[in-house]
């Protein structure tokens, strides 16, 4: 929750003004020359592993800026639904005229490993106003964790008419035993579902 009276809900009320309908009643600074952009250097993280991105805020002007950025990253549904909050952090920044700073952002699997749901689509929001032009910065990036993939190998040759007896490896990626498993498998042939539980 977003602190009552706090520079957060200044930025977010602000932000809002912006773009609801009555947006020219908000007055903007006008000098808007910092810039945000997130971004992730790999594939999308696996499941059970750290998520790695990088924040890059750019200074246009020929003078110093300074701005604290407020990060939170939150849990969503598949609609785009929020679930729960998972990490709050604020990173203060310092840029000198024309500068160019990438910071680096880690969320660690301990973050995130007990509220994740159906997807595991993540959504980082960064906030944050310039001191110097009281400019807003808002930014999200969504991303989702890859699930293991189940690997189907078949046994033997392939031939019309006859059964095929197959491999199937599914590689536990977590920190934890997983209990429960049921592996549902379909096809063309099989006259049913076939349910195989595990653990």
């Amino acid at each position: 929750m977003i602190t009552v009276g706090s520079e957060e809900e200044r930025i977010a009320v602000e932000t809002a003004c912006q773009y609801g309908t009555k947006a020219g009643i908000h007055c903007s600074s006008g000098t808007e020359d910092v810039t945000v952009l997130i971004t992730m250097d790999e594939e999308e993280p696996q499941l059970g592993a750290d998520a790695k991105l990088s924040i890059t805020i750019q200074n246009t002007s020929s003078e110093q800026r300074s701005v604290t950025l407020f990060g939170q990253v939150e849990v969503v549904y598949y609609t785009g639904v929020h679930k729960a909050t998972v990490k709050k952090d604020q990173v203060p920044v310092d840029l000198q005229p024309s500068e160019v700073e990438t910071v680096d952002w880690t969320l660690l699997y301990d973050d995130y490993k007990d509220q994740l749901v159906d997807q595991a689509i993540l959504m980082l929001t960064l906030t944050g106003r310039v001191t110097e032009t009281k400019q807003v910065l808002v930014t999200q990036f969504s991303f989702r964790l890859r699930t293991p993939d189940i690997l189907i190998t078949p046994v033997g040759d392939a031939v019309v008419g006859k059964e095929l007896s197959v491999k199937i490896v599914f590689r536990n990626l977590l920190r934890c035993t997983l209990m429960n498993v049921k592996f549902r498998i379909e096809g063309l042939g099989l006259q049913s579902i076939r349910e195989i539980s595990y653990g």
